[in-house]
C-alpha cells in the first residue's frame, strides 16, 4: 500500500494576500486551524502515515507550527527551498521522495479532496501499472487550464493547448512512481510542470487519469467558506 504523500507548499498565494497580508498561504486559518494542518489531517484520514512538505524560505512560521503538533511529529519531513518554477518544485519533491518510496502521492497545499478519492487514485495506479496517474476534473475555473485528451480506458494521450476534447483539466493531484522520478531531468529543462507532462506523453509513458468527483481549491478568500463546508461534509473532525 502506498503510504507516502508530498505537499507543495512553496507558492506565493498572491490572491489571498489581499485578505491576509501578513500570513503565508499554508497558515491561512480555516475553521480555526491553519490550512496546512487540514491537509495533514486529510492525508492521514486517507491512510498516509509519512508526509514530506516542500516549503520556501518564507515559511518558517509554518514549519515551527507543525513541529508543535504532537500527533504528526514522527510523520513529517520538511524540504525548504526557493524554487524557480512549478517544474522545479515537482522534480525536487519527487526525487527526494523516491529515495524512500516506490510510489507516492503529490498534492498542492490548497486543494481539498475526499479521502476516498486519494485511495481510488492509488488503486488506479495499481490496476494500470501507470508511471503516473493525474487527478483530473471538469470544473474548469483555472486561469491557465491544462487540458487532457483521454482514451475510454482512462489513458492520457495528449496534454496542453493542442488538446481537442477540452473537457477535463489536471487538478493538482499526482500519483508518481520511483521509476519515473529517477528519470526526471534537471530543473532547468522545463519552464513549468505542464511542459514536462506534455513531454512524457510524447515519450509514450504510461499516463493515466482519475476523475475527481468533488474538490475545493482555496485560491482566494471566497473559497474559505467552501473549504469549511467541504471539511464538515467529508472529513472526520
Amino acid at each position: 500500500m502506498i503510504k507516502h504523500a508530498g505537499i507543495f507548499a512553496a507558492g506565493h498565494g498572491s490572491r489571498l494576500k489581499k485578505t491576509f497580508p501578513n500570513l503565508i498561504k499554508p497558515i491561512i486559518p480555516i475553521k480555526k486551524k491553519p490550512l496546512i494542518e487540514w491537509m495533514l489531517r486529510l492525508l492521514r484520514e486517507a491512510g498516509f502515515d509519512k508526509i514530506t512538505i516542500l516549503f520556501n524560505s518564507r515559511c518558517g512560521e509554518a514549519v515551527h507550527y507543525l513541529k508543535t503538533l504532537d500527533d504528526f511529529k514522527s510523520d513529517l519531513n520538511f524540504i525548504v527551498k526557493d524554487t524557480e518554477s512549478s517544474w522545479e518544485s515537482f522534480s525536487l519533491l519527487s526525487k527526494e521522495m523516491a529515495k524512500k518510496s516506490k510510489s507516492f502521492l503529490l498534492t498542492t497545499v490548497d486543494s481539498f479532496y475526499k479521502p476516498k478519492e486519494l485511495k481510488n487514485l492509488i488503486n488506479k495506479q495499481i490496476e494500470t501499472q501507470a508511471d503516473i496517474v493525474l487527478g483530473i476534473t471538469n470544473k474548469i475555473h483555472d486561469e491557465k487550464p491544462l487540458f487532457s485528451d483521454i482514451e475510454p480506458s482512462g489513458r492520457i494521450i495528449n496534454i496542453g493547448h493542442s488538446c481537442l476534447q477540452k473537457e477535463y483539466i489536471t487538478s493538482g493531484l499526482y500519483l508518481v512512481t520511483k521509476i519515473l522520478a529517477d528519470e526526471m531531468p534537471a530543473a532547468e529543462t522545463f519552464p513549468a510542470l505542464r511542459y514536462y507532462l506534455a513531454d512524457i506523453v510524447l515519450q509514450n509513458k504510461k499516463i493515466w487519469s482519475h476523475k475527481i468527483s468533488a474538490s475545493v481549491d482555496v485560491d482566494d478568500a471566497s473559497d474559505i467558506i467552501l473549504a469549511e463546508e467541504f471539511i464538515d461534509k467529508h472529513l472526520l473532525l
